[in-house]
């Protein structure tokens, strides 16, 4: 299927999927409930999700996906999330970032991925960048970023996980604007960004102090929980609305020097 008819294709299950879904939060201890997306993962359709650091239930949504993709037992599945190889250490320094990509809950996530990947089930893969430019290039760190997931998503089915800056499809509105991983990564990935329905909080960093991150509400989406909409004007193919947002705090202090 050529990119223009999977878009087509994607477009016309959405409107099918937003009057037929009507479901249960989403939360680390609860079992998976079936959500708009696994009817692309039951397709074969990779995906580039979007998220907003330092949360409970993307990371919750991420594992239900990938035991979907794990039910079609069709292909190779890699699972890339946006960390460095160090983060396969569960008790090493990556848990001690303090920007919500080393949380609570997206080591609950990394652990049951490396479980699966011991099992020979799928492979897990890093796509932070380990290289960087001085002074530093945020072009060449897309790149870096989004380059390499071309190449997974042509060995197997590939559900990817990053910050919902790098997922796009288009770049940031920036004085200085430059392409974002999600244009590396290609048009045959679905780009979505996961957000909130009603608001909630998450563990982030801003201006170098780190911690709970209380918002409203986003009005501009004014859609129930659980919906899959278009996601033309936020950078994106779609984007999924969870009902909540919960802040997942560091797995571990952070480290002292």
């Amino acid at each position: 299927m050529n990119v223009g008819d999977r878009m087509i294709a994607a477009k016309l299950a959405l409107i099918l999927l937003t009057s037929s879904f009507a479901l249960p939060v989403i939360a680390a201890e609860q079992a998976c409930a079936r959500t708009p997306l696994h009817v692309f993962i039951e397709r074969g359709q990779d995906l580039y999700l979007g998220e907003l650091h330092g949360t409970v239930e993307t990371p919750a949504l991420v594992r239900c996906l990938v035991m979907a993709a794990l039910e079609r037992k069709r292909e190779p599945l890699f699972v890339s999330l946006e960390q460095q190889p160090n983060a396969r250490d569960l008790q090493g320094d990556a848990w001690r970032g303090q920007d919500g990509r080393g949380s609570a809950a997206m080591w609950e996530l990394t652990r049951f991925l490396l479980e699966q990947e011991k099992l020979g089930r799928l492979t897990l893969h890093q796509h932070a960048p380990t290289e960087f430019d001085n002074p530093f290039d945020p072009a060449a760190y897309e790149r870096r970023m989004g380059s390499p997931l071309r190449e997974l998503a042509k060995r197997g089915l590939l559900i990817v996980l990053s910050g919902n800056a790098h997922s796009r499809t288009e770049p940031m509105p920036l004085p200085s604007p430059y392409d974002p991983a999600g244009i590396y990564a290609g048009a045959e990935l679905l780009h979505v960004d996961i957000e909130s329905a009603s608001g909630g909080s998450s563990w982030s960093c801003m201006a170098s102090a780190c911690g709970v991150k209380e918002f409203p509400a986003n009005t501009p989406f004014n859609q129930a929980a659980n919906t899959l909409m278009d996601g033309k004007g936020f950078g994106h193919d779609f984007v999924y609305l969870l009902p909540k947002f919960t802040a997942s705090p560091p797995k571990y202090p952070a480290a002292t020097r």
